[in-house]
């Protein structure tokens, strides 16, 4: 059993490694603030290509605000969004509506080492999306393990889309051809849904300072279909049908962080 968990945590850590696809999924950071006057200041990553930080303040009792800013060389991720707070007895909620900006305009090349083959890719892909987040979450005293769930939904407005990506089969693996495919497009793709459900394990180090993990599956709208040809560049080159569909994403995201909190760190246990 153990050795299961093992290799699920490492597919998942290895798979969130993986280089950007077109459309990034950005994880919605844990919501600590529960007065008013609280604040609270956030860093995290996604090894290790993805880094953010925020702010979340509660200027009211109920009422919350959070900016903040994610991503990596070439990737500009801006946010924001207008939350409802309130606690129950043993277990908060809260909701409201958030705003993402995203441009993307990473450009890298992979060498092909070992079992991998040589890629290079290219993106220029712009999106503007609003949307909804929700999220429930367990009280206690401020020394408390808990956890807390989240659902956010956004509607991506393509500003801009441009794609492009090649991957050559490694020469020492298959020297018989060169070109294993090379995709190319340059257009507005349809507007799509995206849903990203969210578990976040939180632990404090102190009343102020917490540690948290999170681990987080996107679903996203494939909302085109891009029907192109490719030479393979062989001894005896021939066309070849390819079909893919777009935006490109990661199915799965895991991620770390640390929470600093001003405010009533101490507080009466619920009961």
């Amino acid at each position: 059993m153990h050795r299961q968990l093992i290799a699920a945590v490492l597919f998942l850590f290895f798979t969130s490694c993986v280089y950007h696809r077109s459309f990034v999924a950005t994880s919605y950071e844990p919501v600590l603030v529960k007065d008013k006057g609280d604040l609270t200041v956030s860093a995290g990553m996604r090894p290790f290509k993805y880094y953010n930080v925020e702010v979340t303040a509660m200027p009211a009792h109920h009422l919350a605000f959070r900016a903040g800013y994610g991503g990596f060389f070439g990737l500009d991720n801006f946010y924001g969004s207008l939350l409802y707070v309130k606690d129950f007895t043993k277990y908060g909620m809260y909701v409201g509506p958030t705003l993402n900006y995203q441009h993307n305009i990473i450009s890298r090349e992979l060498p092909g080492l070992l079992f991998t083959n040589h890629r290079r890719y290219s993106y220029d892909c712009e999106y503007m999306s609003p949307g909804l987040v929700a999220g429930m979450r367990l009280l206690g005293d401020a020394e408390d393990e808990s956890f807390q769930l989240i659902l956010k939904a956004q509607y991506n407005l393509t500003q801009k889309y441009e794609y492009y990506f090649f991957n050559e089969n490694n020469p020492d693996l298959a020297a018989s051809y060169a070109v294993k495919d090379e995709e190319q497009l340059t257009r507005r793709i349809p507007d799509f849904f995206s849903i990203e459900p969210q578990f976040v394990y939180i632990t404090p180090l102190s009343p102020n300072f917490i540690v948290k993990a999170h681990i987080g599956f996107n679903l996203v709208q494939h909302s085109f279909r891009h029907e192109y040809q490719y030479n393979d560049a062989a001894y005896d080159p021939k066309l070849h049908d390819a079909v893919s569909n777009h935006p490109k994403y990661l199915p799965v995201n895991i991620g770390i962080g640390i929470i600093f909190r001003h405010g009533k760190a101490e507080r009466e246990p619920r009961g």
